[in-house]
């Protein structure tokens, strides 16, 4: 780390995850400037969703800035009183950022800028609200604002940022895309000092790891760019702006990421990890080389985005074998005229339905992304869909969008030309997606809208049978009356969700199901959660600070056997001894109810040490500890694997003692 330097710097991001601020926080430590990263509200996500419940999920009715989290940011930022304030938006969050500008504006003469999508696509309307607007990558541009603030030399000449002075405004050139990723600094996940959750009228220092709807994940990208183009997808804009500044899509080495993984989980408690590239599987030897070293050297189950014409099956088969539990693809449309003539997407719903059975022959959960709300869709496409949709093997989960009409994308403009829409249609002046981004039925805009989102709210949902469904779909009376269907289908569902129904000898029995519930330890989204009804528990965990965190991370191999280590914090810093549970379980067992598993028992004497490392060594089917200089032997509780197979991936869990099945770490490896 460079020098200290005396310049402070808050960075604002909106309503969840966003890489780019978190890799400008670290290019700013890396130089010595002081930052802080205050997030700014989070999205709503009705656990309903994770079941394909379209018709039980409740609709967030998040606001686009609430009074009380406007007056916390205000005098947080009064007390941090930085130099530079960075806002990072898209144009969902346009609203809130220009609204949180304003209120600054009133109290703070720091600088404000905005950075992020909508400052890149619509810089014209950013300059209005904006001190500086950055129109492209933002780390070294913000390095050199910094710089700049901090010699004192006037803000003038930087690469990448529209200005703002008594002149007007000084719009300096687009800098060259970074080629080497490597050479930036790990994204600002891990250190926990200086960041801050301000949401729903309460304010906490971040403590936990979340991406977008999971907790105790990891988020990570390796890549930038997209080599796609699709008309509703800002990526189609930010290729054409990027046009002759290098290459559009770009990796980081496997190196890097791997060493990133390494540092994050000897530091952060997690148990899973989410890739977020646009297309993880487009390179196949790079996948090949980061399959080989991952479960070896991280060893924690991940999900990540793929597609059929970029990934083949020796390509799957590696990912699975290094961790992969559930891999996302894009389908947005089951009418192929539709997606190739609109949404400029190539696909064959033959192949999809071709590689969503091999995926699940894997014993990989798929999550598809479709889009719903599309009023150039006829009738047919909108059959189309279902009955893709009805051709999928269960079990999965799918993400129904609505779609919104994001600013200078193909999509929007032919809309706007089309007169389909109008100019206030357009997200940045709806903020739609705040709340009905992933799609609630009972938002649906029209009749023929309410029906056809009905319809594909059944068609995810195996609890509603096929004949059904197709009946539904030929009903004049449904059609001319959808909120009938909209009703049936909730009560449906939610008796069919509580209740099961089997015929046995001499009658039908009727069984009450217990839900699952989804607390601060999160029932992971395995293979079978989307058969079962799910609830959420308190929401506490977003502003309470657990007394106790854990982290479950491989270690260096010292001797004979593998080496993990448990680290355990012990915020409350009270005397208590922690019991666990040990599990070793094949991974393709994993998900099964009870899969064949070898049991261990230990206590650990914690006393008030704040932190401990509980170094575990497996030497099948031995298992030993070493904690502060005393060690011994774990106790066996069950011998359930008779012996190791070499080359064969095994998960070794944690649990609570004094809750058996609630699992507080995994940790994969290959034998």
């Amino acid at each position: 780390m460079g020098d200290i330097k005396t310049t402070r710097i808050a960075l604002v991001t909106l309503f969840d995850l966003d890489f780019g601020a978190r890799s400008i926080s670290a290019c700013l430590k890396q130089r010595g400037y002081p930052v802080s990263l205050i997030a700014f509200n989070r999205k709503r996500y009705s656990v309903g969703l994770l079941g394909n419940d379209f018709f039980n999920a409740r609709v967030p009715l998040r606001n686009i800035c609430g009074k009380k989290d406007l007056q916390m940011l205000i005098a947080l930022l009064r007390k941090l009183n930085p130099a530079v304030i960075g806002i990072s938006l898209t144009a969902t969050t346009f609203q809130t950022a220009k609204t949180i500008t304003l209120e600054i504006k009133k109290h703070l003469a720091a600088k404000v800028v905005w950075g992020g999508i909508h400052a890149i696509v619509c810089p014209e309307e950013c300059i209005r609200f904006a001190d500086i607007v950055c129109v492209g990558e933002g780390e070294l541009p913000m390095l050199k604002l910094a710089e700049k603030l901090s010699n004192g030399e006037p803000v003038s000449g930087i690469g990448n940022l529209w200005i703002k002075n008594e002149k007007g405004i000084e719009k300096n050139e687009m800098l060259p895309l970074i080629g080497d990723l490597d050479q930036l600094p790990f994204p600002d996940f891990v250190e926990r000092d200086g960041k801050f959750l301000i949401d729903s009228g309460r304010i906490t220092r971040e403590y936990e790891l979340t991406s977008a709807y999971e907790r105790n994940v990891y988020p990570i990208m390796t890549s930038r760019g997209c080599m796609y183009a699709c008309s509703f997808c800002s990526n189609s804009i930010l290729r054409r702006k990027y046009e002759g500044r290098g290459n559009y899509l770009r990796r980081r080495s496997v190196d890097n990421v791997i060493a990133e993984l390494k540092y994050a989980a000897a530091n952060r408690q997690f148990d899973r990890v989410r890739f977020w590239d646009d297309i993880f599987t487009y390179d196949a030897p790079w996948i090949s080389d980061f399959c080989a070293r991952y479960s070896r050297e991280v060893g924690k189950p991940f999900t990540c985005y793929t597609h059929p014409l970029r990934t083949d099956r020796e390509i799957m088969v590696k990912l699975r074998g290094a961790g992969l539990y559930t891999a996302n693809l894009g389908i947005q449309s089951g009418s192929e005229e539709m997606s190739r003539n609109l949404f400029a997407r190539i696909q064959s719903n033959q192949d999809l339905v071709e590689f969503a059975r091999f995926v699940d022959k894997l014993g990989v959960t798929s999550r598809y992304d479709v889009i719903a709300d599309n009023p150039y869709e006829t009738d047919q496409d909108e059959r189309h869909t279902a009955e893709l949709l009805m051709q999928l093997p269960y079990p999965f989960q799918v993400q129904l969008y609505s779609l919104c009409w994001f600013p200078e994308t193909p999509l929007t403009k032919k809309a706007l030309e089309d007169k389909t829409i109008s100019g206030t249609d357009v997200e940045q002046y709806t903020s739609k997606a705040l709340n009905n981004f992933h799609m609630y039925i009972s938002l649906s805009a029209n009749k023929r809208s309410l029906f056809w989102n009905c319809i594909k709210g059944m068609a995810v949902n195996r609890l509603f049978p096929a004949p059904l469904i197709r009946a539904c779909m030929q009903s004049r009376f449904l059609r001319k009356h959808p909120r009938v269907l909209f009703w049936a289908g909730k009560l449906y569902l939610q008796l069919r969700s509580r209740y099961s129904v089997k015929p046995v000898k001499g009658g039908i029995a009727v069984e009450r199901i217990i839900p699952y519930h989804v607390a601060r330890t999160i029932v992971p989204l395995d293979r079978h959660i989307t058969d079962c009804h799910a609830v959420t528990g308190a929401a506490a965990w977003l502003f309470k600070k657990p007394e106790v965190d854990y982290s479950l991370f491989p270690l260096p191999a010292a001797g004979a056997g593998r080496e993990i280590c448990l680290r355990i914090r012990n915020h409350a810093g009270q005397k208590k001894d922690f019991a666990f549970v040990l599990m070793l379980v094949a991974y393709d067992d994993f998900f099964e109810q009870f899969p064949p598993a070898t049991l261990w028992g230990i206590r650990v004497p914690a006393g008030t040490v704040l932190e401990n490392d509980l170094k575990l060594t497996l030497a099948y089917p031995e298992l030993s500890y070493s904690l502060g200089g005393a060690g011994g032997a774990v106790k066996l509780l069950g011998k359930g694997i008779p012996a190791l197979i070499e080359g064969k991936i095994y998960s070794f869990v944690v649990r609570s003692a004094a809750k058996p099945y609630t699992t507080i770490d995994v940790l994969l490896f290959r034998a």
